[in-house]
């Protein structure tokens, strides 16, 4: 294990901001006392209503600024952003004092509350005498994409003043809270309050037949807009693949889209979306699921970048149990793609799964109708071509019936490099499946595959996790003029994924075949098939074997497979890691059969850095691990291990080795 260290030192900040509280805060109380006040901040009423000179910042009035959420909605009212505040701080607006003449105040008013982490809204009470008291009204989470009315019934004991006060929430940067329509009349509040905005229904959205964004909402102004494919870069819509459909974009650096008020019996549902972002480029769509009078929760799903110039399907499945009224948001990060565009929104109370793709393909049908992208002009060299069984080209070198089939009218895709067009060593052609969801079990991958033709040509198969591409199998050898199956497991992610099917050029001036067939996704066969025993000795790279690189680490294994170079031993091929800083590399062994007793046996050569830390669990059931041998400090060479573990309540396992060095 040849491990390169980079030692770093590191500081921790930490930054305490405590806003100023209502103590602090001194009011006089030598102005005429009123026993009304009405104000909607269109006219002078606002400058009787003060801000409170010891807070944090002072609310605004939007007369040159309009949130954008409710921008259209109505004239001038008082709002506070989040943007460039401290989670916590406060800002306060106070009316003037009023008298305690009468027997009871109905205090009204309008308030609009959005964002991802919107914070809370407090009226309070001052009294002449007893000073500040506790909040009356505590409003907090988002209220809804409209303007609520409160009312509230107060009996005085003393001269009053009413405070609203405003504080940050726990990530300010998008959110906005609102007030307007402020009134304090003595009497009694009306027994049927006036109602708030119906929430409309939502099921679907093609963006076609509404001409802005569908009863969507875009948090900041025009950062989402309803446009045709004609004026952007796409060639045509989802909906109708045509350049005259509509769907909406964004091209500022980041963006909230909040969908229309959305309600649930609780059981299953699923959200799902098309979307586009430019081939090769990366940008982040995260989707998220905020309740009403709540806060949003942790990301259902993320997209990333787009492949292939193409569409793709977003399924979002809800976790249960769902609220009985939520909103969906989505928030997209532009990082260095230009844009992105969002098309066919769909809520049905169903499980995704009655909508997802299976990522099956025999080829018979298109490669839309598979959902299979060809890689964009920026990812590969050239692409994969579907073709029929008989190809002109000479009889050693391709398949002459398709596997489905197994006859010359069946399907399959090839590549085929032919050395009078000249192709260099190392070009590649990509093959994407569509998204796949994730379940929490493992997958099985079967493929048909053929190759022959020249040295260095490879076929590979990659694991595509949102910016992580592992490889999963691979292989060199020609399979002697006839398809072979091959068996891939997929462990369990947390995240949807993507698997690449990689053909790679070899020495240019041989002539070589790819094809792939009849590929399938499914549960992984019982426990009873499992091997009971697994080897590997390097001789390929980890995906020959059958070991996969974990997702819930820093770093990959590497392999070392170079005779002439300078290694460890003798022995020209080993896995070894380089890097610094306490991160860590982690691979697993494919899923054993558990027959009574567990013998593990390895080799490892730890050197340069005393504080590397190896560890080799038990992977069980759920995930679960148990640390069968442990080292720290370095090896003297090369060091033969064998642990022998007893466990009777397994069923099956897998070997799992995790190195982390530097600060352990």
């Amino acid at each position: 294990m040849n491990c390169a260290v980079y030692w770093a030192s590191f500081f921790i900040q930490v930054m305490l901001h405590s806003h100023k509280s209502l103590a602090q805060s001194i009011s006089s109380w030598n102005e005429p006392e009123l026993q009304q006040l009405s104000c909607d901040f269109d006219n002078t009423c606002y400058r009787k209503i003060m801000q409170d000179n010891d807070d944090d910042f002072n609310w605004y009035r939007n007369i040159y600024y309009k949130p954008p959420a409710w921008s259209f909605s109505r004239d001038e009212n008082m709002y506070i952003s989040g943007y460039g505040k401290e989670p916590g701080q406060v800002a306060r607006l106070k009316t003037p004092a009023f008298s305690s003449n009468y027997t009871s105040y109905c205090i009204s008013f309008s308030y609009y509350m959005i964002g991802p982490y919107v914070g809370q809204l407090e009226v309070i009470i001052e009294e002449k005498v007893h000073g500040v008291g506790q909040p009356i009204r505590n409003l907090s989470g988002i209220q809804g994409l409209y303007w609520n009315t409160g009312y509230i019934q107060f009996q005085p004991t003393d001269s009053f003043k009413v405070i609203f006060q405003a504080i940050v929430g726990s990530n300010p940067s998008t959110s906005y809270i609102g007030l307007d329509d402020l009134e304090i009349q003595n009497g009694t509040c009306p027994l049927t309050p006036m109602p708030t905005q119906p929430p409309p229904i939502f099921k679907e959205c093609t963006f076609e037949s509404n001409p802005v964004l569908c009863g969507f909402t875009s948090l900041e102004m025009n950062r989402w807009s309803n446009t045709r494919a004609t004026s952007f870069s796409l060639p045509n819509d989802h909906t109708l693949n045509s350049a005259n459909g509509h769907y909406i974009y964004s091209s500022s650096d980041k963006s909230v889209l909040y969908s229309p008020l959305l309600t649930s019996s609780g059981s299953e549902a699923c959200f799902s979306f098309w979307y586009f972002i430019a081939s090769g480029k990366h940008g982040k769509i995260r989707i998220y699921l905020q309740p009403l009078y709540g806060q949003i929760r942790e990301p259902l799903a993320v997209s990333h970048q787009g492949h292939g110039d193409q569409w793709h399907l977003q399924n979002v499945p809800l976790p249960e149990p769902i609220p009985t009224t939520f909103y969906i948001v989505i928030v997209f990060e532009k990082e260095d793609a230009n844009n992105a565009a969002i098309d066919d929104f769909l809520y049905k109370q169903t499980p995704c799964e009655e909508l997802q793709v299976s990522g099956n393909c025999n080829f018979e049908q298109s490669l839309d109708e598979c959902g299979y992208i060809q890689a964009g002009k920026y990812e590969d060299d050239f692409d994969w071509i579907l073709a029929a069984g008989l190809i002109n080209m000479d009889d050693r070198i391709r398949p002459n019936v398709d596997h489905s089939f197994g006859n010359s009218s069946g399907h399959y895709m090839y590549l085929f490099i032919e050395p009078s067009y000249f192709r260099p060593a190392g070009d590649s052609a990509k093959l994407y499946t569509p998204k796949l969801m994730a379940t929490g079990k493992p997958r099985c991958l079967e493929f048909w595959y053929y190759v022959d033709g020249q040295e260095g040509a490879k076929l590979e198969v990659y694991l595509e996790i949102l910016y992580t591409i592992d490889s999963i199998w691979f292989s060199t050898t020609p399979t002697e003029n006839k398809w072979k199956l091959a068996k891939v497991t997929i462990q369990p992610t947390d995240y949807d994924f993507t698997i690449i099917f990689i053909a790679t050029v070899g020495k240019s001036y041989f002539r070589t075949t790819f094809a792939i067939d009849d590929i399938m996704f499914d549960e992984c066969e019982a426990v009873d098939n499992y091997s009971g025993e697994f080897s590997c000795n390097f001789d390929t790279d980890i995906a020959g074997c059958g070991l996969w690189q974990r997702h819930d680490d820093d770093l990959d294994w590497l392999y070392f497979n170079n005779v002439n170079a300078y290694g460890l031993s003798a022995s020209p091929t080993y896995m070894y890691i380089e890097g610094g800083g306490g991160k860590n590399a982690h691979i697993q062994t494919p899923t054993i059969n558990y027959s009574g007793s567990i013998n593990v046996k390895f080799s490892v050569n730890m050197n340069f850095d005393p504080q590397l830390y190896l560890r080799v669990c038990i992977q069980k059931e759920n995930d679960i691990k148990k640390l069968i041998w442990e080292k720290m400090g370095t090896t003297q060479g090369w060091e033969q291990v064998e642990v022998l573990e007893e466990n009777q309540s397994l069923t099956y396992f897998a070997v799992s080795c995790v190195i982390t060095y530097g600060n352990v």
